[in-house]
């Protein structure tokens, strides 16, 4: 299966932070052995005109070293799986096949999920699926924290700013409120009241 991918590499390399990026990497495509190097589709870090691998790409810098890429290659031996090819399409949309790891590179730890791709293929009467790769999202440890507390203090913000709102609205209520029931009181008791008693000292003055 041949796909063309130039598009989406250039895309890739125009869109790379050292703490958040996303790659896509292939599977395995033999049916028999699971001794595969996984190989970059589009990488923001990838040489375009050349084929590289996975721990080539990921751990090119100096800081980077063999038991770090052992632990990625440990950690992700889902892209080693044997290639299969399924009788239906219907699943993919319930299937949650996604992996979640902590990869550590370059002395960060980034937290980082391979969501699979699929090819559905075939007709109105046979459909077949097939793995051909993974998305992969990765964010260091440090930007999550980041994120974390910027939606922590937008929610503490949130929550002070509706207790606000609360106890305005109940202020508004309570002072309307008030007006009502002074205006209540006022037609409904004192001026009849004025009313009877201005009534009575008139009849008091005609005796």
């Amino acid at each position: 299966m041949d796909l063309y991918l130039q598009n989406i590499q250039t895309r890739f390399l125009q869109n790379f932070e050292d703490e958040e990026y996303s790659y896509l990497v292939s599977t395995n495509p033999s049916k028999n052995s699971t001794d595969y190097t996984p190989l970059i589709m589009a990488h923001p870090s990838m040489n375009i005109n050349a084929q590289q691998y996975i721990y080539d790409v990921e751990f090119q810098n100096e800081q980077s070293n063999d038991n770090d890429k052992q632990m990625y290659a440990n950690q992700t031996s889902f892209l080693r799986e044997i290639f299969t090819i399924e009788n239906s399409c219907k699943e993919l949309i319930q299937m949650n096949n996604s992996y979640i790891r902590t990869i550590v590179k370059d002395g960060q730890q980034y937290l980082t999920r391979f969501s699979p791709i699929f090819v559905c293929y075939g007709n109105q009467y046979e459909q077949y699926s097939s793995k051909v790769g993974y998305y992969v999202k990765s964010i260091s440890y440090q930007k999550r924290d980041k994120y974390t507390k910027e939606i922590s203090q937008m929610m503490e913000f949130m929550v002070k700013t509706i207790i606000i709102l609360v106890i305005v609205a109940i202020l508004f209520i309570s002072i309307i409120f008030f007006i009502l029931l002074k205006y209540f009181l006022k037609h409904n008791f004192e001026i009849p009241i004025a009313i009877v008693s201005k009534v009575i000292q008139e009849a008091d003055c005609e005796r």
